[in-house]
């Protein structure tokens, strides 16, 4: 188990380092340092009470090192109780990370966490024993102050389910509320093999109740449990790990100091990519062109009427995507692309100002607050708001409504920024949903961007650490909620 304990210390270590500053990862963190180290902590427990068989012989060799330390069993019981204390306050940091809770509030619920630890240590067990059995042997003072310990472990495990709910229900990103999701699935196996392990399961005889005033098991240990507890340990903790690394919650796994570059880069990368294919979609556009005026000649020396009407529409599609591609070439190649401190709200209204409708659409701003700083290029972002703006006016012309509005919220929450987009046009059916950002997927007959717009969006997003959801109901509503990083730097910094 000396080695199970190592290794789940490197797998933190190494996790804290990929997520700093992430609070959904820090929480997690602190619940698995807390396990580790009761971990640890336990084993050095059941080695000096030579109950401990080793399984390998660096475990061996790992307890003969540690043997050589000066440890009192009582200094081992309050370590091991500790480890219990910092398990609790999890839930407790995981509060004030989530739904902020105040100093005072933090201080008030980390109360009956100091009174765990004044309640527990072998020498307030000894004095309660000495007192209940010359002074009031009729009560049990130690039975009843390990009964409200116990109450008090229950009520720490399900604290976080309360905060989750209450955070989940709060707030609008979309992003968030998965994120919170996921994070009490974890708190759940965390949780599971608390109990299972140190509860009702392997160290159960070791527990702070179930040890006499001298910090000595009251029941005889079974060492075959002992054995095991490390393939336990694994089977347990591995779903966890695997939902970082499959789900990828968080917005985690790559270095914050370096998400700068980061988005430089893939912004460079994407800019030069978009040219390349932009080129080459404007050759295939052209062809068509081509191709469609062959098709009319033919057709008219025949007399289809028909036929010729179909290939002037063509011929009209052709030129609207060749305009719409010469537009977006002319602006990605005007200079490069500046990358700063760019302020959201001013990228919202500069693409309201260019996206203009032929008819009165209600636009509902709701922005709060009135500046908020993401670190990109301002003409990239703009270009990103006007093609889901454009795609809103657009849905209106599908359907006779009588007041097309588009509501836009942008919110800031902690270090991450909501942009929402939502219009009451046509609305998008359930199964086209999943194909939207598809590269040339459109649900239009004729269009003037050929589905490329919406998969530009979501690489740009991509590009910048962030998310983007649609939701949406025929006839009703669409909704695009964008989730990004903010910048902590002002403006006139740069």
């Amino acid at each position: 188990m000396f080695v199970t304990s190592i290794i789940l210390a490197a797998v933190i270590v190494t996790f804290m380092s990929l997520n700093i500053k992430n609070r959904y990862a820090s929480v997690i963190s602190l619940y698995l340092i807390s396990i580790t180290f009761m971990l640890f902590i336990a084993t050095i427990y059941i080695s000096k009470l030579h109950y401990y068989h080793f399984p390998l012989e660096i475990d061996y060799l790992l307890y003969l090192r540690l043997s050589t330390l000066r440890i009192y069993m009582s200094q081992i019981i309050k370590l091991y109780n500790l480890g219990f204390a910092l398990f609790m306050f999890s839930a407790v940091y995981g509060a004030k990370q989530l739904i902020q809770l105040k100093p005072k509030f933090t201080v008030l619920f980390s109360l009956p966490i100091f009174f765990f630890l004044f309640a527990t240590p072998p020498n307030v067990a000894i004095t309660l024993y000495v007192y209940e059995h010359r002074v009031s042997p009729a009560i049990h003072i130690s039975s009843i102050l390990k009964t409200v310990c116990m109450v008090i472990v229950v009520l720490y495990s399900v604290f976080p389910y309360f905060y989750i709910i209450k955070f989940y229900h709060d707030t609008k990103f979309k992003t968030h509320k998965r994120n919170s999701v996921i994070l009490a699935i974890c708190i759940t196996i965390l949780n599971i093999y608390f109990y299972s392990t140190f509860i009702f399961g392997t160290f159960k005889s070791i527990l702070f109740c179930n040890v006499n005033p001298v910090g000595l098991p009251i029941e005889p240990i079974d060492i075959k449990n002992y054995l095991t507890i490390s393939f336990i340990t694994f089977l347990i903790l591995s779903p966890v790990i695997i939902i970082l690394i499959v789900f990828k919650p968080f917005n985690m796994f790559y270095l914050e100091y370096n998400n700068k570059k980061s988005i430089a880069k893939s912004t460079e990368l994407l800019n030069s990519n978009l040219i390349e294919n932009l080129h080459m979609y404007k050759n295939m556009f052209w062809g068509a062109r081509q191709q469609f005026e062959l098709i009319k000649t033919a057709m008219r020396a025949k007399d289809y009427d028909a036929i010729i009407e179909y290939a002037d529409d063509g011929i009209n599609m052709a030129n609207q995507h060749v305009e719409q591609l010469q537009h977006i070439l002319a602006a990605f190649n005007a200079d490069a692309p500046m990358l700063g401190n760019i302020d959201i709200v001013a990228c919202m209204e500069n693409a309201l100002a260019k996206s203009k409708a032929s008819f009165p659409v209600s636009i509902v701003k709701d922005y709060k607050p009135s500046e908020i700083l993401t670190y990109g290029n301002q003409k990239i972002m703009t270009e990103v708001f006007s093609n889901l703006i454009m795609n809103s006016l657009e849905s209106f012309e599908k359907i006779s409504r009588k007041d097309p509005t588009i509501v836009i919220a942008i919110y800031r929450e902690d270090n991450s920024c909501m942009i929402e987009l939502t219009d009451n046009g046509c609305g998008i059916p359930q199964k086209e949903l999943k194909h939207i950002f598809d590269p040339f997927y459109s649900t239009k007959a004729t269009t003037k961007n050929f589905g490329i717009g919406l998969n530009f969006v979501k690489k740009i997003i991509k590009s910048y650490h962030g998310t983007i959801v649609v939701f949406s109901k025929v006839n009703k509503y669409t909704t695009f909620q964008i989730t990004i990083p903010i910048s902590t730097e002002r403006k006139d910094k740069l």
